[in-house]
């Protein structure tokens, strides 16, 4: 009389009973089951076996005090009670699981009766699970959900909470899925896109690595080692293909091929290197600190990619720690420094090898450039500092255009669509990527991501998004493709 079961609506409950009688054949025993709500609901013989069984799913929503008889052919009566609580809102049942495109998607059947309230969608976070609640969806019909921006985990597991209008809540089935593992095992310090091929190329200065990696297939076509302290890397073409230029402190210029990713050749300078670019006609432009023991006396060098010897020198005393920028389609160069500067230098490199037409350019105060927060838009107007700070260069001079609308953000990445009319803007912390139009400067959208962002870029309407799940250059990371 003591049990007391809980049931959710269209629960099937399932009574078996077992009859035992001192004298009288027990298959002669007449046995009733009655509900206080819903009236009869068996009247029947034990079985050979002694037993009696009857189910049913049609209970009212309520409470139910169940009521047994059994009654002999002398009219001897024995009666037991229990109650039935046939109150939790009808289960649902969450399907498989579906993966892809770093979402993991969710369907379930839809709640069968009218006192629907609403779905809770939670995450399982242990054994047991604990859960962590994802969403609310409050319209019935809502019978599927896509989680995005996936955690950096390779097992997940969900369940629903289905809540009806007294605030009862029944518990779906738990669904568990194992990802396909797409982490990168190394944490970057640069990053380049391939112009044509779904490639990115990431260097890792802990582990010096430099890796090819298909951001489509989610997969790394081929490592290489790397050497050095390396102070700065670029990729371009100086005329010999597709490669990267990699600048040491130990006075070494580094090329490797960026089909192969092979060392094509190594410049021993004599000094320290902050920075190289390459320029047209085979030209390397190498920012330096000349001798290679002082911090003064900064230069721009230029040597022949072919020889390794010097051609000309220029551009000195400006900034220790020089980074160099090129004008996109141009043989036009940027020397300013790697963190900020009030001022930069802006030259050309001729045919044959000779720095001219020299332009300093100081800001107006408050201003800053910063070497390494620089995005070029293929429409000439460039994105450096971390303020979103957006200059239009001409000329005879290097105009500010405005800064990107937020409110006390700071950037850390930028890139721009080939058309020049988004800016995609990466802040300094937390997990989102914003969504700039130019040339209002206006926020357009703003996207979660499954980790900090690190580096970005524009490609056909998509950002592809290095992501790491530590701080610089540790930790796991991936790489996450938005559709935009």
């Amino acid at each position: 009389g003591n049990y007391s079961p809980t049931y959710a609506q269209g629960d099937t409950v399932d009574f078996e009973l077992l009859i035992y009688h001192s004298s009288d054949p027990v298959n002669t025993v007449k046995v009733t089951i009655s509900s206080n709500l819903g009236g009869l609901l068996y009247t029947g013989y034990p079985d050979a076996n002694d037993k009696v069984y009857f189910s049913t799913a049609n209970l009212s929503i309520d409470s139910h005090e169940i009521t047994f008889r059994a009654e002999d052919q002398k009219g001897g009566l024995y009666e037991m009670k229990i109650t039935v609580n046939y109150t939790d809102p009808a289960k649902i049942y969450l399907k498989d699981l579906i993966y892809g495109n770093d979402q993991i998607r969710l369907h379930w059947d839809t709640y069968t009766t009218s006192d629907f309230k609403n779905y809770k969608i939670y995450k399982d976070t242990g054994s047991p699970y604990s859960g962590q609640l994802v969403t609310t969806l409050t319209d019935i019909a809502d019978t599927s959900y896509v989680i995005e921006s996936l955690p950096f985990e390779n097992e997940f597991a969900y369940y629903i909470l289905v809540e009806d209008s007294r605030g009862r809540t029944a518990k779906s089935n738990t669904q568990k899925i194992t990802t396909t593992e797409d982490y990168i095992p190394y944490a970057m310090k640069w990053a380049f896109i391939d112009p044509v091929q779904p490639y990115l190329y990431l260097f890792s200065i802990n582990d010096l690595k430099l890796v090819k990696y298909n951001y489509v297939t989610k997969s790394i076509l081929k490592e290489e080692s790397l050497q050095g302290v390396i102070k700065d890397v670029q990729f371009g073409d100086s005329g010999n293909g597709l490669q990267f230029f990699v600048a040491t402190d130990e006075g070494k210029i580094l090329i490797y091929d960026a089909a192969t990713l092979a060392l094509n050749k190594s410049i021993d300078v004599g000094f320290r290197l902050t920075s190289v670019q390459p320029a047209d006609n085979n030209y390397l432009v190498v920012a330096g600190i000349i001798p290679y023991s002082s911090t003064s006396n900064d230069k721009v060098v230029i040597y022949d990619q072919t020889t390794g010897t010097e051609i000309s020198r220029g551009v000195s005393n400006i900034q220790n720690d020089a980074l160099l920028k090129k004008t996109p389609g141009k043989n036009e160069f940027y020397k300013v420094a790697s963190n900020s500067s009030y001022k930069l230098d802006r030259f050309t490199v001729n045919s044959s090898g000779v720095i001219e037409n020299v332009q300093s350019t100081n800001l107006p105060s408050g201003s800053r450039y910063y070497g390494s927060r620089w995005a070029w838009s293929p429409t000439g107007y460039f994105v450096s500092e971390d303020d979103g700070s957006v200059f239009n260069p001409n000329t005879t001079s290097i105009d500010f255009v405005g800064k990107l609308l937020s409110v006390g953000k700071s950037f850390e990445s930028y890139a721009i669509s080939e058309d020049g009319s988004t800016i995609l803007a990466i802040p300094q912390s937390g997990v989102n990527l914003y969504v700039y139009s130019y040339p209002a400067l206006l926020k357009q959208n703003e996207l979660v991501l499954r980790a900090r962002p690190q580096f970005v870029f524009y490609r056909n309407n998509q950002a592809i998004v290095y992501v790491t799940s530590s701080s610089y250059y540790s930790g796991k990371s991936a790489i996450q493709v938005l559709d935009l």
